[in-house]
C-alpha cells in the first residue's frame, strides 16, 4: 500500500491533497485486491499482483444433464475479495491436455460436451492475483455426458438454443408465429404420424385405352388410378380427376370418383365427339383410412372410350391431402 509520502510535503493544502489521493488509492486497491505500491520484497508483489493467491472453492459438483454436464462450484469463505471461477475438462485423470472453460463470477454453468467422458476441476483467481490451488471433482472422477439431444419441449415462448443440440418429439401448446422462411428438411405429418400433408398424382398407365361397355359403375384402372390413404379428423383430401374421352353412339356415360366402391362424386356425359372430363370432391377425415378410386359407366351397351395411349395423353387422379377448417 501507499505510506504517508505525503507527510514530507511542507504547503498544507497540497499536504491534504496528496493525503486523500493516497488514501483513495489505496481503498480502490483493497476494493479490487491489488496492491499500488507493492512490497520490494516480494517477487510476486513487484510484478503489481496481490501478495496472497485466493483459496481454492470449497466444493465442486459435476453431474450429468442433457446435453453435456452441470458444474457447481461453492465459493470459499476466506476469500475476501472477488473471485473469477474457471473450469477445466480433460480426457485423462493427469490433465495433460485440458480444456479451460472461463465462467468469470458465475459459479454453475452447463457445458455441452454431448457424451464424452471428462475429468474436471476448478481453481479461482483475484483480479491480477495469482491463480488459487486446484480443486478436482472426485478423486478426480470422470463424468459422461448427458445425450446430445434435448427432451420434450412444451409450453410457449421465446427459447434460444446453441447449435449443437437437436430437439427430439417437441409438443408445443399454443398459437405460434414464424417470422421469415419456415425451412423443412422433412415430411409434415399429423400428430399420429399416419398421414403425409401434401399432393399425391395417380396416372394411368399410358399404354392403352381404357373402355367398358358396362352399365354398372367399373374401376377404369384399380391399380393406378387409386391411392390409399387416412384422412385424420381435422384434415381434408380435396380430390381431382380429370381425362379425355370419347363414346361410341349418342348415350349416357358417368364417371365417378369413389371410395372403397362408394360413390362419392358422380360427373356424367352424353355425345358421340371427344370431350374432356374434370371434376373433384372435398372430403373430410375422420380419421379412418379410404381408398379413392376411379370408375365410369355407359347406357346401352355403348362402348365408352378414356385415352390412355401415352403418358401424355392418361387420365390423372390428384389427392391434396391437408389440415383444414
Amino acid at each position: 500500500m501507499l505510506s504517508n509520502r505525503w507527510n514530507q510535503v511542507k504547503d498544507p493544502e497540497a499536504k491534504e491533497s496528496l493525503r486523500l489521493i493516497e488514501q483513495a488509492i489505496n481503498q480502490l486497491g483493497n476494493a479490487i485486491g491489488i496492491d499500488p505500491f507493492p512490497s520490494q520484497q516480494n517477487l510476486v508483489a513487484k510484478a503489481g499482483n496481490p501478495i496472497f493467491a485466493p483459496q481454492p472453492p470449497s466444493a465442486f459438483s459435476v453431474t450429468q444433464v442433457s446435453g453435456g454436464v452441470l458444474v457447481s462450484i461453492t465459493s470459499n469463505s476466506a476469500n475476501i475479495k472477488p473471485v473469477n471461477y474457471f473450469v477445466e475438462s480433460s480426457a485423462t485423470a493427469d490433465f495433460a491436455s485440458a480444456t479451460v472453460y472461463p465462467l468469470g463470477i458465475l459459479q454453475a454453468a452447463t457445458i455441452n460436451i454431448g457424451t464424452a467422458t471428462l475429468y474436471w476441476r476448478c481453481r479461482c483467481q483475484a483480479f491480477t492475483s495469482q491463480f488459487s490451488g486446484y480443486l478436482p471433482f472426485g478423486a478426480p472422477t470422470a463424468v459422461t455426458g448427458g445425450s446430445s439431444a434435448l427432451g420434450s419441449t412444451t409450453g410457449s415462448g421465446a427459447v434460444v438454443l446453441q447449435t449443437g443440440p437437436t430437439i427430439v418429439t417437441p409438443t408445443i401448446s399454443g398459437n405460434e408465429t414464424v417470422t421469415g422462411d419456415l425451412l423443412l428438411n422433412g415430411k409434415i405429418k399429423n400428430q399420429a404420424g399416419t398421414t403425409i400433408m401434401g399432393v399425391t398424382q395417380k396416372t394411368g398407365s399410358g399404354t392403352g385405352n381404357y373402355s367398358t361397355t358396362l352399365a354398372a359403375f367399373t374401376d377404369i384402372d384399380g391399380t393406378n388410378l387409386s391411392f390409399t390413404t387416412v384422412v385424420p379428423v381435422g384434415w381434408k383430401a380435396l380430390i381431382t380427376f380429370s381425362c379425355s374421352c370419347s363414346l361410341s353412339a349418342t348415350t349416357n356415360a358417368n364417371f365417378a370418383i369413389t371410395d372403397a366402391g362408394a360413390g362419392l362424386m358422380t360427373q356424367g356425359l352424353t355425345g358421340t365427339t371427344i370431350q374432356i372430363i374434370s371434376f373433384h370432391i372435398l372430403f373430410t377425415g375422420d380419421g379412418a383410412s379410404h381408398t379413392f378410386k376411379m370408375q365410369y359407366n355407359v347406357a346401352g351397351g355403348n362402348t365408352l372410350t378414356v385415352f390412355n395411349s401415352a403418358a401424355t395423353l392418361a387420365p390423372v387422379l390428384t389427392v391434396l391431402l391437408m389440415p383444414s377448417n
